[in-house]
């Protein structure tokens, strides 16, 4: 017999009306010593010391005006619990997926924390920082042993991107995938130099 995950699939449909249960851990602050992780676009990640555990810091444009908008964002991270918990650990099980949980976070330890990180982060990745008062907390799989003092972790990520042809794109026709568009928007915009000479669909293709 095969596999069949129950999944809500009302979840999907229906975000914010949805009634799920889940907790909001109020001025949360990192004690101990943190290792950053890294970042993509719009998050950072940082490995506490304790618990195994990461946070997830969305990060905005520093000059970009988010006044009276947390409450956007905490329903966004809302939207990314009710995915792992009724979604995703359905479809995978709860030995890969762990307890999510939202983090409230005061202004302060935010503003510390971006002076620390300054030092860590890539240059072209400054244009952003921490400043929504959410985040999220996750089980750390990237880490086997308890102790990382004592014991070295390998872990590899496989991040093939999207890989599915845009046939047109305003109205134009194109033949290529939403991975490699990307890549030009971002010259235009002058976010990076030069394209990345990998394409999911050669990925794909075999």
């Amino acid at each position: 017999m095969g596999f069949h995950p129950v999944i809500d699939y009302k979840a999907i449909s229906n975000w914010d009306e949805l009634q799920y249960e889940f907790g909001v851990s109020k001025n949360f602050q990192i004690h101990g010593t943190w290792q950053y992780r890294g970042e993509g676009n719009s998050n950072i990640v940082l490995a506490l010391a304790e618990g195994m555990r990461l946070v997830r810091f969305p990060k905005v444009e520093i000059d970009q005006n988010f006044s009276g908008e947390w409450d956007r964002e905490r329903k966004k991270l809302k939207r990314e619990v009710i995915f792992a918990h009724l979604i995703f650990r359905p479809l995978i099980g709860s030995t890969f997926v762990g307890n999510v949980e939202i983090l409230q976070i005061d202004s302060c330890e935010i503003s510390e924390l971006n002076k620390s990180l300054v030092p860590l982060r890539p240059v072209n990745r400054l244009h952003k920082e921490l400043r929504v008062p959410y985040a999220t907390s996750h089980a750390d799989f990237a880490r086997i042993h308890s102790n990382p003092s004592t014991n070295v972790d390998y872990c590899v990520e496989i991040k093939p991107k999207q890989g599915y042809l845009t046939k047109t794109i305003f109205g134009e026709e194109t033949h290529l995938c939403t991975f490699c568009l990307n890549q030009f928007l971002k010259i235009r915009s002058s976010k990076v130099s030069s394209r990345s000479d990998y394409c999911p669909l050669n990925l794909f293709s075999g």
